[in-house]
């Protein structure tokens, strides 16, 4: 795993995303083959790296021939991705347990997106693997299981 010394972008924590993008355009994450971490990507060019970061308004995106790409050669490479605007710190304290807007866990659904099983980002239910395009709300932690969870899902 790379260390943070030799990133060549920089490490931000959640609260500090912001410092490295424009707030009122959307961006893409996807998680990092090489270092494990989210990359926060916006007008083409990666900003930031995150171990966390939380988007709003969200779009699952998988290119159809990156997936087939992954299938054939059996090797990963980058074509899923999630488009969103990042919560600002206010946001997210108002979805914690302190907030008026809190969400109960029960509400949150694991989402992944396996290019060896699905074609675009699945909803978990049980062993039930739901296709999903939307999200209100994708919370994104490189280091807790699961990764990413999602809020009024579509």
């Amino acid at each position: 795993m790379t260390t943070m010394k030799q990133l060549k972008k920089p490490y931000a924590d959640q609260s500090e995303i912001l410092q490295w993008i424009d707030p009122n355009k959307r961006v893409l994450v996807y998680r990092n083959l090489h270092n494990g971490l989210w990359s926060i990507k916006q007008d083409g060019i990666v900003c930031c790296y995150a171990q966390r970061v939380i988007l709003k308004d969200c779009t699952c995106n998988v290119s159809l021939a990156g997936n087939a790409r992954v299938r054939d050669e059996k090797r990963k490479n980058v074509h899923a991705t999630i488009s969103g605007y990042v919560a600002d710190f206010f946001e997210i304290h108002e979805l914690s347990t302190e907030g008026e807007n809190y969400i109960p866990p029960e509400y949150w659904n694991e989402i992944t997106y396996n290019p060896y099983k699905d074609r675009t980002f699945v909803q978990l239910f049980g062993e039930a693997r739901v296709p999903i395009r939307r999200a209100w709300i994708i919370d994104m932690d490189s280091k807790r299981s699961p990764k990413v969870m999602g809020h009024a899902i579509s």
